[in-house]
């Protein structure tokens, strides 16, 4: 049995891809809730792509991009841009915003700053739990819920 899991950031969403209706009643009565699905490690990684999708939506606003518009060494003005709309160059200086760090990375040429943007964005997949699938060879204890005497 594998049981792959991935989640939904933005509606909180749980969901399951199991290899047969059996481990899906297992998870059920084990108490996990969400959506049940049968499907392999590829249909996981397809919902995984689209929750991934999704949550860079939902946060597009802490990334960003400016450039340098000094001619000069010193980067002393600073304009926000869209990658996708900037020329082929390798000589521009560009900022990337590290939303995990919160600062500024500063790279230089178009290419260097969309690959740079890709790995940030990856690594706040990562941070938000959301960079690979989750596999369970059986279905995991659900933590219990009670009261705590002090």
């Amino acid at each position: 049995m594998t049981v792959y899991y991935t989640s939904n950031l933005i509606d909180l969403t749980n969901y399951y891809i199991c290899p047969d209706q059996a481990t899906i009643d297992q998870g059920k009565v084990a108490g996990y809730n969400g959506i049940f699905s049968i499907g392999t490690e590829a249909d996981a990684q397809s919902i995984l792509n689209i929750c991934q999708q999704n949550w860079l939506n939902a946060c597009v606003d802490r990334f960003s991009v400016n450039k340098d518009i000094d001619s000069d060494p010193v980067q002393t003005t600073w304009i926000p841009c869209d990658l996708n709309n900037e020329p082929q160059n390798t000589d521009q200086d560009y900022e990337i915003f590290n939303t995990i760090h919160g600062q500024y990375v500063l790279t230089t040429g178009l290419d260097n700053a969309k690959e740079l943007l890709v790995q940030v964005k990856q690594n706040f997949l990562v941070f938000s739990g959301l960079g690979s699938v989750t596999t369970w060879s059986t279905w995991p204890p659900l933590p219990t819920k009670g009261l705590q005497t002090l």
